[in-house]
């Protein structure tokens, strides 16, 4: 560990970052087929990021 102080900040080197987790559940379809196993997405299902929109969110997989 260093003893130096550290460089003041400014607008010229700040920088901000934004993180979270949210819940995600998938409906899959599954098999094996000569011992190699595969998946399909059927169904997404998600938790919106605003309180206007219904709790969960639900996405139809296209084929």
């Amino acid at each position: 560990m260093s003893s130096s102080p550290r460089p003041l900040v400014t607008l010229a080197n700040f920088s901000a970052t934004e993180c979270s987790l949210s819940p995600c559940v998938l409906s899959l379809q599954a098999s094996v087929r000569s011992g190699i196993y595969s998946e399909t997405v059927l169904d997404t299902f998600t938790e919106p990021s605003t309180r206007d929109t219904p709790w969960m969110l639900h996405t139809q997989a296209r084929a």
